[in-house]
């Protein structure tokens, strides 16, 4: 069974999906998840903590995911195999999370989010750096995270664009920048 703070979450996310960020409201989710206004105050200070626990929420499936992809690579898996798959992953992953689309535009915009994600940025740059460092091993561990951290937000920030897109418009992007993202890192070697 689920727990009030999961429920609420996950009302807070189908908010967000139905009807998108603006319409997110402790009366609204109270309603959404079947409680009273005042069992969210009790969880949740505000409709910024709400946002703030579904990205949290997310920040640990993008690392779980990161996780798996990096524990399915061989040694002798090739470069773009292993950044299709990045890529790949984090695509679905974001689509399969409810709210996330909601979630990932208002990050880029609402400055009480902006430390969420931060954070969820460095998670991801550091999973990235160690999938990386079997192909870049004598690269110092500072310039690796440089990298990674480039490539992450390269990825993201296309991610984030493709969401309103048509599907043919979303799978040419997605396939344009695997490409501009294996270009680059081949280009370290």
């Amino acid at each position: 069974m689920s727990s009030t703070r999961d429920r609420l979450l996950d009302a807070a996310a189908d908010i967000l999906d139905s009807d998108g960020v603006a319409q997110l409201n402790t009366n609204a989710l109270a309603a959404r998840a079947g409680f009273t206004p005042p069992t969210v105050y009790r969880h949740f200070k505000n409709k910024e903590e709400v946002m703030k626990s579904l990205a949290q929420r997310f920040i640990a499936a993008e690392k779980l995911w990161l996780d798996e992809a990096r524990s399915s690579f061989s040694a002798d898996s090739d470069l773009e195999s292993v950044i299709t798959t990045v890529i790949d992953s984090y695509w679905e992953s974001a689509k399969r999370h409810r709210g996330v689309v909601a979630l990932r535009t208002a990050m880029r915009v609402w400055p009480d989010l902006g430390e969420v994600e931060e954070e969820s940025l460095a998670a991801s740059t550091t999973a990235l750096a160690g999938i990386l460092k079997v192909y870049y091993a004598k690269m110092p561990r500072k310039e690796l995270l440089r990298v990674a951290r480039y490539a992450v937000e390269l990825i993201c920030s296309t991610v984030d664009r493709c969401y309103p897109l048509t599907p043919a418009e979303q799978k040419w992007r997605m396939e344009q920048l695997k490409a501009s993202v294996v270009v680059y890192l081949t280009s370290l070697s």
